[in-house]
């Protein structure tokens, strides 16, 4: 069987969603059976899960007969290698079409690299690289996400706060930020929730963000420009009612049954929703805990054995492509 490299050409401090999704991605391949590398030249990240350091490499001679997957971010020697014709299975895993947009590769520059393939976290990312590029739906796999059910999962006793977390794009949280305004504007229209702790995530290990997200009834969604969103998903799992923006790839999961979902416009709104949540919650509110109940089950949907079943189903393909 081909081995399996997936190029992770990043800091080893660096530790975003998108990584783990490739290191879990990269684990639950070897689990099923099949020859797995991860190649980080810089070494093995240091919030990767011990199950996965046994698969690091950090030099790299890649068989003609291998399957190789790029990241979408194809800067630097990346571009130089996708280029290569040496290197004959090339596929591309796009986890944000917005970041690959930025590189500005055209379906005929992918013909001309040789890819033989996409893969993206969810629908609504396979969508939209059909109607943007042109490309045939049949180039494009979908391979969902996975929350881990038992990380994010419930305190029986939660405090009322909310927990949310920064944005990833450069320069996104804008003048002032979008958590900073959305706090004011609570304290300002609802000055009885001034004293409502407000915990950010910034640059935290996983363990950590699901410890908070745990032991609190609300999380506040920034999502912008995403493939899918993963975080309020996790929210979800935790039990925390979400409330705030869905990014656009949150369209794929969201509902106003499991959560309240704006545009970045609808600052106002959101305001309303939180502070609905924060003084409905306490009082266990039989319509927010009907909706704790739906988030909780759409976070079930994305489970390992559905993960797994197209994993499996997608890679044995390309080994026999």
């Amino acid at each position: 069987m081909r081995t399996i490299t997936f190029l992770n050409p990043f800091k080893r401090s660096l530790w975003t969603g998108g990584i783990k999704t490739t290191l879990y991605h990269a684990e639950l391949l070897h689990q099923n059976g099949f020859p797995v590398r991860i190649f980080q030249p810089d070494g093995i990240p240091d919030a990767a899960p011990d199950s996965t350091k046994p698969l690091f490499i950090s030099e790299l001679n890649i068989p003609n007969n291998d399957i190789t997957i790029f990241p979408e971010c194809l800067n630097d020697f990346l571009r130089d290698w996708i280029e290569m014709p040496e290197i004959q299975n090339k596929y591309i895993f796009c986890q944000n079409q917005y970041y690959f947009y930025a590189y500005n590769i055209s379906t005929r520059d992918l013909e001309r690299f040789g890819v033989k393939g996409l893969l993206c976290p969810s629908e609504f990312s396979k969508k939209s690289l059909v109607n943007v590029l042109g490309i045939n739906p049949d180039f494009i796999h979908v391979v969902p996400c996975v929350v881990d059910r038992e990380m994010f999962k419930s305190h029986m006793i939660k405090r009322n706060q909310i927990v949310t977390a920064s944005r990833k794009w450069r320069g996104m949280e804008g003048i002032p930020s979008y958590s900073f305004l959305l706090r004011s504007m609570l304290h300002l229209k609802y000055p009885e929730l001034s004293d409502i702790p407000w915990i950010m995530l910034e640059h935290q290990p996983q363990q950590l963000v699901a410890e908070a997200m745990n032991a609190s009834t609300v999380f506040l969604s920034l999502s912008r420009l995403e493939s899918l969103g993963l975080t309020p998903l996790e929210a979800m799992s935790a039990r925390c009612l979400v409330v705030g923006y869905h990014g656009a790839g949150g369209l794929e999961y969201a509902t106003p049954q499991n959560g309240f979902w704006f545009s970045p416009e609808q600052q106002e709104e959101v305001v309303d929703a939180l502070a609905l949540a924060l003084n409905g919650l306490p009082a266990q509110n039989p319509v927010l805990t009907k909706m704790l109940d739906a988030g909780e089950y759409t976070a079930s949907q994305f489970n390992v054995q559905a993960a797994t079943t197209a994993l499996i189903e997608t890679y044995r393909a390309f080994c026999h492509h």
